[in-house]
């Protein structure tokens, strides 16, 4: 038997090779039991088929226009990329709803000298939530890296003091968007940076942890460090740092991660003793980076917690 196939017809064996025929031209089919697909509905050719029958209609629907594979999830991104979304199928239309989940970056801390103390970076946003997408449409996945630390700079004169670098916002496209931790700043006392917040789409969503401050100069020891604020998670805001005390002889206390699974990751602790800077997750987004205390020698804050984006999770 011989059939001339409309434009976009497909002929599959039952096996799993598929026969892929010219819309142009005419095939001899016969001898085997076939399913006849187009664009995942019935087909109808001019020639009267018996012996066939109807594929599954997701089967022909597993690639978009053009061959291309869509993404197959669920995806974490820990740096940027994209994500083609998958067709819908018949009768289900052009559109359909993806659950993601993304964090903004910690904020760096802010550094320290014979004279200031840093504060601590902001946490980043949290924002989830079921968005609507496009069927067969790549979208560009934003990971925002963590804000730089904060120094003091000496080829200037006098010395330049750099604050602490904001956290970069994570987004899927324009649809979702979590933005990242403000840095901290450098003085005596100096300002911590402030949550990250005010992201846009998804329904689920927190503020990261404000950075501590850092103290004043010590007239008798030195002035301590504020500590990086939380990142927030699916659960709760991430929580603020302490507030760097010279007279405690120790920096600010280390900001915890928002509650929840998944969470943010801990700001760091506020240097504290000529340490410099503290320390963060570095595996968990989210963190700020702790403050510089005040020290001799020009100390650099700690650097923030890059963010991260889910999708389909």
């Amino acid at each position: 038997m011989k059939v001339r196939l409309e434009s976009g017809l497909r002929v599959e064996d039952l096996g799993d090779e598929a026969v892929v025929l010219d819309p142009a031209g005419a095939t001899d089919i016969s001898g085997d039991r076939r399913n006849v697909l187009v664009a995942g509905e019935p087909a109808w050719t001019a020639a009267t088929v018996v012996a066939f029958g109807l594929a599954d209609p997701a089967a022909a629907s597993t690639n978009c226009p053009g061959n291309v594979t869509p993404t197959v999830g669920p995806v974490t991104y820990t740096s940027s990329g994209t994500y083609t979304t998958a067709p819908t199928g018949s009768g289900m239309g052009g559109t359909y709803s993806l659950f993601v989940s993304a964090w903004g970056g910690g904020g760096g801390g802010g550094g320290g000298n014979s004279s200031s103390t840093g504060g601590g970076g902001g946490g980043g946003e949290y924002r989830g939530g079921y968005i609507t997408v496009n069927q067969c449409t790549t979208y560009t996945v934003t990971v925002g890296a963590g804000g730089s630390y904060g120094y003091v700079d000496t080829t200037t004169d006098p010395d330049t003091m750099v604050f602490g670098g904001s956290g970069g916002d994570s987004s899927f496209g324009t649809l979702l968007v979590a933005k990242g931790g403000m840095g901290g700043q450098q003085g005596s006392p100096s300002n911590g940076g402030a949550g990250g917040t005010g992201g846009t789409g998804g329904d689920t969503w927190y503020d990261g942890g404000n950075g501590g401050m850092g103290s004043v100069q010590g007239p008798s020891s030195w002035g301590n460090a504020g500590g990086g604020g939380g990142g927030a998670g699916s659960g709760g805001a991430g929580d603020n740092g302490g507030d760097g005390e010279y007279a405690m002889g120790m920096g600010g206390s280390r900001g915890a991660g928002g509650a929840g699974t998944p969470g943010g990751g801990r700001g760091g602790n506020g240097g504290y003793d000529n340490s410099g800077y503290g320390v963060l997750d570095p595996d968990i987004p989210g963190g700020g980076g702790g403050g510089s205390e005040e020290a001799d020698n020009p100390q650099r804050g700690g650097p923030g917690a890059r963010s991260e984006v889910w999708v389909g999770v």
